[in-house]
C-alpha cells in the first residue's frame, strides 16, 4: 500500500486551459458568409420585385401578339396603347407623362426608348390609331409596332435601374 499511496500523492488536479470568449476565426468566417448570403438574397428579392412590372408588361405584350390575327385591329391597337401608357408611367414620374398627348407623347416615348422609333417610326400608329373607329392596318404593321413596344419595355427597365423613380 505504501507504493499506492506514493503514486496517489504524485497525482495533481487537472488544470483546465484558459478558454477565450472570442470564437475561433472559422466561426467568424461562417458568420460573415451567412450575413453575405442573407444580404445577397435580400438584394435579389428586391430586384425581382422591382422588375415585376416589366415581366407583367412582357406577358401582356405576348398576349396582345397572340391576338393580332384573332381580335380586331382597333382592340389590338387600343391594348398596345394602354400597355405603352403603363410602361411610361413605370419609367417616369406620373406628373411628367400622365398628361402628355400627340407629338409630345411620342417625344417622351422616344426619350424613354433612347431612339427615334415612335415619332418617326411605327410608334406613330399610337397617335391616332386607337381613336379611329376601324383603323386599316396589316398584321405586319401591328407586329412591327409590338416590336417597338418590346424595345420600349426593355429601355424603360434599364432607365428605372439607373436611378429614375420606379
Amino acid at each position: 500500500m505504501n507504493d499506492t499511496e506514493a503514486l496517489l500523492s504524485q497525482l495533481r488536479d487537472i488544470q483546465t486551459p484558459l478558454v477565450s470568449q472570442i470564437p475561433a476565426i472559422g466561426w467568424w468566417v461562417v458568420l460573415a458568409a451567412c450575413l453575405l448570403l442573407m444580404l445577397l438574397s435580400w438584394l435579389l428579392h428586391r430586384r425581382h420585385q422591382r422588375k415585376g412590372w416589366q415581366r407583367d408588361a412582357r406577358a401582356e405584350l405576348a398576349r396582345l401578339r397572340e391576338g393580332v390575327g384573332k381580335a380586331n385591329v382597333a382592340d389590338s391597337l387600343s391594348g398596345v396603347s394602354r400597355l405603352v401608357r403603363r410602361v411610361a408611367l413605370a419609367a417616369r414620374p406620373r406628373t411628367e407623362v400622365a398628361a402628355l398627348q400627340g407629338g409630345a407623347w411620342l417625344d417622351e416615348l422616344d426619350a424613354i426608348c433612347g431612339k427615334q422609333v415612335f415619332k418617326n417610326g411605327y410608334g406613330q400608329l399610337l397617335e391616332h390609331g386607337p381613336y379611329q373607329p376601324s383603323p386599316q392596318l396589316s398584321d405586319s404593321d401591328l407586329h412591327a409596332l409590338m416590336d417597338v413596344v418590346a424595345d420600349l419595355i426593355a429601355a424603360a427597365g434599364k432607365s428605372t435601374d439607373s436611378g429614375l423613380p420606379s
